[in-house]
């Protein structure tokens, strides 16, 4: 089971690699194929599919769930309850997306902010939308089944394959083919999925001789729990798709679609790192559920220090790089135009990441003790001010405005989610603050002193120089964090650590006899 462990967080780690160079390399050639309106028509188009992925409530986690604990069980005939339950719910909401994408193809200009017949095939382009929400609902089982079966790696490594296969006919669609690139692109998404889920489906049934897919194996009691575990989680998925779904639609309708593309990149960019630190804590959930199921009542989490300064000490030193980098990143990425105007986007949103990400196991730990309920209607309600507010903000100060929104939002939500965690896990924020950022203080001011003095001094115009200078920084970081951060007790447990590792791995230098003697 170890071994089984390892190679699925290795795959994620691999699919997480796999799309940040897919990114890297596509991003420009896509945004300079379409240009700044059709790019940001294309993002207004994801941003609609986004809304309508909200109809899936939390079925994809749920599934997960319920397979492995049904196989754990060895109980087929639950398996195949919640296999068609789960299919016919995810057939039917597909359907009900590509009935909405229909509907929006009726009037695609005027949801779009565009003048009649100023995009040829936008109608279609919005059809090719809804069929491709359709392929992913259904796909969304066969993926959570596998995941379930604890086939991650499988999962994971095809994907890398497919994303790579499609980048690679973008690439040639948008540089080498005649006709409508977001015709192309859209074509190509559409035909990866069937290809991706059509495969994927093709693994469950073959893995799953008994598995049958019928209508009277649906079952309500099965749906009804199904849905009841993942309106939780489903809860928070909202109030988020709301909050950031929307500011792409706003921008658009606010201040034209040309201007989606300096706020959808930044924010990209500044995604890629939050996501890399979210995805090395994806395994701290059900470590806290464990935690919370043991502790005795009204007890202390004593858990909480560790793991928190634990990622506050990867926060902070990778949002102060996105934060103090980000600007010249972009002009050398894709030009002086998204620098300049994605200026503040980064500034606002690296902010973002930076504060709530000292405080971004909250809501592991709510999630984990079945407390998050309440919080995430906070949330919910949270989100819809701010895509309220949004509108006038947008209007007034362009993207920077829906950038500050989103971290006014993300900030009052975090406090929300911490006040919640805090009284579960017993501790005050002083507490917190002095357990997990204060030994932090100086290693982060001398990464942010060097990253500032950088900005002053150099003038950045290739990748080589932001490297050199992120790498000259997180060592300084590094050593600071050993000399000030940790304590003796750990110092002296990392190095053990580290012994045995090259005990085991490293090979002894053996010498022959006649060197020896010698």
């Amino acid at each position: 089971m170890s071994k089984r462990l390892i190679l699925n967080s290795a795959s994620a780690a691999v699919l997480y690699a796999v799309n940040i160079v897919i990114a890297f390399i596509m991003s420009p050639v896509v945004v300079r194929a379409l240009g700044n309106r059709d790019y940001g028509i294309w993002e207004m188009l994801l941003s609609f599919c986004g809304y309508m992925g909200i109809l899936e409530l939390g079925l994809g986690p749920a599934v997960i769930r319920y397979v492995a604990r049904e196989m754990a069980l060895q109980n087929q005939d639950s398996l195949n309850r919640v296999f068609n339950s789960a299919f016919w719910c995810l057939l039917l909401v597909g359907l009900l997306s590509l009935i909405g994408m229909c509907l929006v193809a009726l009037i695609p200009e005027t949801l779009l902010n565009l003048q009649p017949g100023e995009i040829e095939s936008l109608s279609m382009l919005c059809v090719m939308a809804g069929f491709n929400l359709l392929v992913q609902f259904i796909g969304t089982l066969f993926v959570a089944f596998l995941m379930g079966r604890q086939e991650h790696f499988l999962v994971n490594m095809f994907r890398a394959f497919v994303y790579s296969a499609q980048a690679v006919l973008v690439f040639l669609a948008l540089t080498r083919w005649e006709g409508s690139k977001l015709i192309w692109v859209a074509g190509i998404t559409l035909a990866g999925n069937i290809f991706q889920y059509g495969v994927l489906c093709g693994l469950v049934f073959r893995r799953e001789g008994s598995l049958s897919l019928s209508r009277s194996g649906f079952s309500y009691s099965t749906m009804k729990e199904l849905y009841l575990f993942g309106l939780k989680s489903a809860l928070l998925m909202v109030s988020d798709r709301i909050q950031r779904q929307s500011l792409p639609v706003i921008i658009g309708h606010t201040i034209g679609a040309s201007s989606v593309v300096f706020f959808a990149l930044p924010k990209r960019l500044v995604d890629y790192a939050r996501d890399f630190v979210v995805s090395l804590g994806f395994p701290l959930m059900p470590y806290f559920s464990g935690v919370d199921a043991l502790r005795q009542e009204g007890e202390r989490m004593k858990e909480w220090v560790p793991v928190s300064r634990a990622v506050s000490f990867l926060t902070l030193p990778a949002a102060a790089t996105v934060m103090a980098l980000g600007e010249p990143f972009l002009n050398i990425w894709l030009g002086a135009e998204y620098g300049e105007n994605g200026r503040w986007v980064v500034m606002a949103l690296g902010a973002s990441f930076l504060l709530t990400g000292m405080f971004s196991n909250s809501t592991r730990v709510l999630i984990a003790a079945d407390k998050h309920g309440r919080p995430a209607k906070k949330a919910l309600c949270i989100s819809i001010a701010a895509v309220s507010s949004a509108i006038p903000i947008t209007r007034w100060y362009g993207v920077t405005g829906s950038a500050v929104v989103l971290l006014a939002a993300d900030l009052t939500a975090c406090w929300v989610f911490w006040a919640a965690a805090s009284k579960h896990i017993r501790i005050t924020l002083p507490e917190h603050i002095d357990a997990t950022v204060r030994p932090l203080l100086i290693p982060f001011l001398l990464l942010a002193g060097w990253l500032a003095a950088a900005r002053i001094l150099f003038v950045f115009s290739a990748y080589w120089g932001l490297a050199t200078t992120a790498i000259i920084g997180f060592s300084l970081y590094l050593i600071a964090a050993w000399k000030f951060s940790l304590k003796k007790v750990e110092k002296d447990s990392f190095k053990i650590h580290l012994r045995n590792f090259f005990r085991k791995n490293v090979p002894p230098v053996r010498f022959s006899t006649a060197e020896t003697k010698k």
